[in-house]
C-alpha cells in the first residue's frame, strides 16, 4: 500500500471517490486535492461525523432520488443531467450523493429536502439554479431536541463542491436553544469547496439553528443580495465552530454572524480567520452575539477568536458602521488579533466617516471580555494594505488572511 512518513510516522493512504484517504483517519476533499499525497495530508483532516465505509458505489437517476430513503453505507452516483422538484431524502447512515460535476437541480423552491434521522450524509459535486426557497433543508430537524447529552439530533451533514447561482438559501437547519435544551441540533456540519453567486435577494446562504463544532472552508461568495436592504448574515451560524478561508465580494449583508454558545460545560469555541470580505453594501464582515433569548440561568457561552482576516469597501450605503467586526456582549471571552482593513466607512445614515477607526471594531452593546486586542491595521486606502482586490494579497507581513 502507497505511503507518505509525517514525524517519523508511517502512514498509509488509497483513493476512494476521489478523496485521499489517509490510514490515521484524515480525508482530502476533493477542494484541496493534490496529486502529491504529501501536500493533500497538509489539508486534509478527520470528518466531523461518523467515517463513511461504503461497500460500493450506485447509479441512480431522479426517479430513484425524489423519495430516497433508509440507507446505510453505500455511495451514489447521480446519472447527469438536469433533476427538476423537490428531492425528499430520508433516515441515512453513512450516505454520498455524488452529481460529478455532471448533474444540475433547476427550478422549483426546494431542490433537496432532508428528513428522519441523519448520520454521516455527504451531498457533493453538484449545482443548483433558480432554486427559488431552501435549495438544501433540512426539513423535521426542528423536532429533535437535545440537553446535556441526552437526545436526538443530527450527526454530521456535508457540503462538497456546490455550485449555486440565482436561488435562495443554500443550506436551511432551523433550531433554538429554548433554557438550555437545543432544538434542531446538527453536530459536525461541514461546508467545504462550495461557490454561491449571482442571487439578487436570497438574504442568508447558510442558517443554522444550533450547531455544535461547524467547519465553514473554502468557499466563495460573489454578487449576492444586490436588490436586498434587509438586515441579513449570508451566514447566520448559531452555536460554535470554526470559519475560515472563506472569500465574499460584491454583496449585502453581515458575512458570518456568530450567534456564539457552547454545548456542554467546558466553552466551545468560535473560530474565525484566513476570510476575506470585499465591497460589501452594508454592515462589516463579521458580527459575535449572544441573543437575548439566550441569556437565562442555562445558558453556557462560549469563547470566541477573530483574527488573520482581510476586509476592505465596506458600508458603501453608509446605512450602518462598515468596521471588521461587531460586537455585542457574548458572556465569553474574545482574542482579536492580525486583522487588515482598508476603506471602511463608520457612517450612519449622513456623509462618509472614515477617520478614527483604529482596532476596527464595533462596539455595539454590553462590555466584552476582550483579553488580546493587538497587531490590527487599518489603511485608507487598498493599495496600502493588499497588491490587488482580486487576490488580497497582504503586503503587511503576517497580517491579514494568509
Amino acid at each position: 500500500m502507497a505511503y507518505i512518513v509525517e514525524n517519523g510516522k508511517r502512514i498509509n493512504y488509497e483513493a476512494q471517490d476521489g478523496n485521499l484517504v489517509f490510514s490515521d483517519g484524515k480525508i482530502a476533499v476533493p477542494s484541496v486535492y493534490n496529486i502529491d499525497p504529501k501536500q493533500a495530508y497538509k489539508t486534509a483532516s478527520k470528518p466531523t461525523g461518523p467515517v463513511i465505509i461504503t461497500p460500493g458505489v450506485k447509479e441512480i437517476g431522479p426517479a430513484d432520488l425524489v423519495n430516497l430513503k433508509d440507507v446505510e453505507n453505500q455511495i451514489f452516483k447521480l446519472k447527469p443531467g438536469i433533476y427538476t422538484g423537490s428531492n425528499r431524502i430520508a433516515n441515512l447512515k453513512n450516505v454520498t450523493i455524488d452529481g460529478a460535476g455532471k448533474v444540475l437541480f433547476q427550478g422549483g423552491a426546494h431542490a433537496i429536502d432532508i428528513l428522519g434521522a441523519i448520520s454521516g450524509l455527504t451531498l457533493a459535486n453538484f449545482s443548483t439554479k433558480d432554486v427559488s426557497d431552501k435549495q438544501i433543508s433540512m426539513e423535521d430537524i426542528h423536532e429533535k431536541r437535545w440537553k446535556d447529552g441526552q437526545g436526538d439530533f443530527v450527526d454530521g451533514v456535508n457540503l462538497i463542491n456546490i455550485h449555486s447561482e440565482g436561488g435562495g438559501n443554500l443550506f436551511h437547519a432551523n433550531g433554538a436553544l429554548e433554557k438550555g435544551t437545543h432544538r434542531g441540533l446538527i453536530k459536525g456540519f461541514t461546508m467545504r469547496g462550495c461557490t454561491v453567486k449571482n442571487s439578487a435577494k436570497p438574504g442568508m446562504v447558510v442558517y443554522l439553528g444550533s450547531a455544535m463544532g461547524y467547519d465553514i472552508s473554502g468557499n466563495l461568495i460573489d454578487n449576492l443580495n444586490h436588490d436586498d436592504t434587509v438586515h441579513n448574515g449570508l451566514f447566520m451560524l448559531r452555536g460554535n465552530g470554526r470559519f475560515y478561508g472563506n472569500k465574499a465580494t460584491n454583496y449585502q449583508g453581515t458575512f458570518m454572524r456568530a450567534w456564539l454558545f457552547s454545548h456542554n460545560s467546558t466553552p466551545d469555541v468560535v473560530e474565525i480567520f484566513n476570510n476575506i470580505a470585499y465591497n460589501s453594501k452594508k454592515y462589516g464582515p463579521f458580527e459575535l452575539q449572544a441573543a437575548p433569548e439566550f441569556h437565562d440561568n442555562n445558558f453556557r457561552p462560549a469563547n470566541a477568536k477573530v483574527y488573520n482576516n482581510t476586509a476592505g469597501k465596506l458600508n458603501t450605503s453608509k446605512d450602518w458602521h462598515g468596521q471588521m467586526l461587531d460586537v455585542y456582549n457574548t458572556g465569553g471571552t474574545l482574542e482579536y488579533f492580525n486583522n487588515l482593513g482598508f476603506e471602511m466607512n463608520r457612517s450612519i445614515g449622513g456623509p462618509s466617516i472614515t477617520t478614527g477607526i483604529t482596532d476596527m471594531i464595533n462596539y455595539v452593546g454590553g462590555s466584552p471580555n476582550i483579553i488580546r486586542n493587538e497587531n490590527n491595521r487599518y489603511f485608507n486606502t487598498a493599495g496600502e494594505a493588499v497588491t490587488d482586490t482580486i487576490n488580497f494579497k497582504s503586503l503587511i507581513k503576517g497580517i491579514g488572511a494568509q
